[in-house]
């Protein structure tokens, strides 16, 4: 494949990672960002491997199988399992992350990976987007890191996303309910 198709590959799948990411962050129901959290993990998972970042990539299609298995805990409200499954994932993401070891970037990828599988595992969507803030701080620095513009494009929106869900979902309400 030449380099102009390849770029057109890559930037055509930030670009479907960036509407999946930001439609995800704008729900206000955990299985709803999951869902849209799976396609964009995915996307943007295919599109590190592609561009070298293959501790990123490897992290991200992960992630997916994560959300699956967190989008059916959370509708089955199965606590005790959703517990067990964030630790389970959070060992399996650091151990791929050491063994993917690009540098001492990976670290800031495993970090972000562990703290999303955190937040993910939890139904309480106020408390996953705040930890979110964290997460999506790393990836920007891991997109800047392997040359990835969508992806910083995707994660710059998904913070500025996150940022207006909790104004519209967690601060707004409690000024309408103080008045």
């Amino acid at each position: 494949m030449d380099k102009v198709w390849f770029e057109i590959l890559i930037n055509a799948l930030g670009l479907i990672g960036i509407i999946a990411g930001i439609l995800a962050l704008q729900c206000n129901k955990h299985i709803q960002v999951l869902a849209f959290k799976m396609a964009e993990e995915g996307i943007f998972g295919v599109q590190y491997i592609l561009l070298g970042g293959i501790t990123g990539g490897l992290l991200n299609i992960v992630g997916v199988l994560r959300n699956l298995l967190f989008a059916y805990l959370g509708k089955k409200d199965n606590q005790k399992m959703l517990k067990i499954s964030r630790i389970g994932f959070a060992i399996l993401l650091a151990g791929i992350g050491f063994l993917s070891w690009d540098g001492y970037i990976s670290l800031l990828v495993i970090f972000a990976k562990v703290l999303s599988t955190i937040a993910y595992g939890t139904t309480n969507v106020k408390k996953m987007r705040l930890m979110l803030c964290v997460t999506i701080t790393c990836w920007i620095c891991y997109g800047i890191y392997v040359g990835s513009v969508t992806s910083i494009l995707n994660d710059s929106a998904n913070l500025l996303s996150v940022l207006v869900a909790i104004f519209r979902y967690d601060i707004l309400p409690s000024i309408r309910k103080n008045k």
